[in-house]
C-alpha cells in the first residue's frame, strides 16, 4: 500500500468524522423545528392549506376537478377523498435532507442555495405524490396503500439522494 493511499483513507475517514457530528447537530435542530411547525395549529393549518391548494391546482390541470376543503381534497363524481395532514407535508423529509446540506463542506452562501433548490425539487416532488394518491383514491378497488407505502417511500428516499448528490455538484459549488 502505498503512501498516498494511506493518506486519502486517512483524508476520507477525517471527512466523515468531521461530517457525522454536524448532521446530527442539523438534524436535531431541523427535526426540532418540524415538531415545532407541526405543534402550531396556526402555522400547520397554513402549510397544510397551501399544500392542498397546490395539488389541487396541478391535479385540475391534468386530470380534473376536485373540491378543496380546507385540508380535504375530494372528487366531486366519488365520495373519496384525501386529507393533507402534518405528515402530508414533507417537512421531515426537507429537514433530513437540508441537515445532509449543512453538514456539507461548503461555504454558508452555497448551502443555502442548495436547501432553497433541494426544497423546491422536493415539494414539487411532494405535490406529484399526493396528486397521484388523489387520482389512485378515485376508485373504490384501488391500490393507495401500496403506493402511499411502499412505491412513494422508496422515491422520496431515491429522490432525497439525488437531490443531495446533485446539488453538491452544481456549478459553484467549491469546497473551502
Amino acid at each position: 500500500m502505498s503512501i498516498l493511499s494511506k493518506v486519502e483513507q486517512q483524508d476520507e475517514v477525517s471527512l466523515l468524522l468531521r461530517f457525522f457530528p454536524r448532521f446530527l447537530l442539523f438534524i436535531v435542530i431541523f427535526q426540532s423545528l418540524v415538531y415545532f411547525i407541526h405543534s402550531d395549529l396556526w402555522l400547520s393549518q397554513f402549510i397544510q392549506l397551501a399544500l392542498a391548494n397546490n395539488v389541487a391546482y396541478i391535479y385540475q390541470l391534468f386530470v380534473g376537478s376536485i373540491i378543496v376543503d380546507g385540508n380535504l381534497l375530494k372528487h366531486i363524481d366519488s365520495t373519496r377523498f384525501l386529507i393533507v395532514d402534518n405528515e402530508c407535508t414533507g417537512l421531515m423529509l426537507i429537514a433530513s435532507v437540508s441537515a445532509v446540506i449543512m453538514a456539507l463542506n461548503q461555504p454558508i452562501n452555497n448551502k443555502i442555495f442548495m436547501i432553497i433548490i433541494a426544497v423546491l425539487i422536493l415539494h414539487v416532488e411532494n405535490i406529484i405524490r399526493i396528486s397521484h394518491l388523489m387520482y389512485e383514491i378515485k376508485e373504490e378497488s384501488n391500490d393507495f396503500d401500496f403506493y402511499h407505502l411502499y412505491i412513494w417511500q422508496f422515491i422520496n428516499f431515491v429522490t432525497a439522494l439525488l437531490v443531495v448528490v446533485g446539488v453538491e455538484r452544481l456549478p459553484g459549488n467549491k469546497k473551502p
